[in-house]
C-alpha cells in the first residue's frame, strides 16, 4: 500500500497501516526529542546531506550509529541509524506524548516510540536533499527488496 502525505513525503506501508519506508523532504530539527518544549534546532541543519548527518548524529536523547557510505538507485547515500531511549521517563514530550525527531514542511512529523530503530539514508537527488527512512527490522528482505529497486532518472 503506499500513500503521499503532500509533497514532502511518499510511504509506502503494510496493509496494516504500519509504515515501512519513507521518502522525506524537510529542513526542521527538533532540538531534543526528549525535551520538545524546546521546540526546533535554531539554526536548522543547512542544505546538504552532510548538514543533515552532523545534525542527526549529534542529537541529544537518541543513540545515532556510526555513519556509512552506501548507493541507493545509482547515487551515494549517508546511511546511519537512529535508536530512541528504552524508556522516555523524564522526558518533556508534546502534550500526546510524541518523541519528535523532525518536521515536514506542512506540519507532519517523525516520531519515535520507546527502543524505536530509525534506518535513514540521506542523498541528494537533482540537487534537493532526500531522506529515506525506514523502520523495519533490519534484515526485512522484503524492505531490502524495495531499497534495491529504487532507481533514480534526472528530470528533463
Amino acid at each position: 500500500m503506499g500513500t503521499i502525505g503532500g509533497p514532502n513525503l511518499v510511504a509506502l506501508s503494510h496493509s496494516d497501516g504500519h509504515v515501512v519506508i519513507s521518502m522525506q523532504l524537510f529542513t526542521k530539527v527538533f532540538a531534543d526529542p526528549c525535551h520538545n518544549n524546546l521546540g526546533l534546532l535554531s539554526p536548522l541543519p543547512g542544505d546538504t546531506v552532510d548538514d543533515l548527518v552532523t545534525t542527526l548524529t549529534k542529537m541529544p536523547s537518541v543513540t545515532a550509529s556510526a555513519v556509512t557510505d552506501a548507493t541507493i538507485g545509482g547515487l551515494p547515500t549517508k546511511q546511519l541509524t537512529l535508536t530512541a531511549p528504552a524508556s522516555f521517563t523524564g522526558c518533556t514530550l508534546t502534550s500526546d506524548g510524541f518523541y519528535r525527531i523532525w518536521q515536514l514542511p506542512l506540519g507532519a512529523t517523525n516520531d519515535l516510540t520507546p527502543g524505536e530503530v530509525d534506518r535513514i539514508w540521506i542523498l541528494e537527488v537533482d540537487g534537493q536533499r532526500l531522506v529515506i527512512d525506514t523502520n523495519g527490522p533490519r534484515d526485512n528482505s522484503v524492505l531490502q527488496g524495495v531499497l534495491d529497486s529504487i532507481n533514480f532518472t534526472a528530470q528533463p
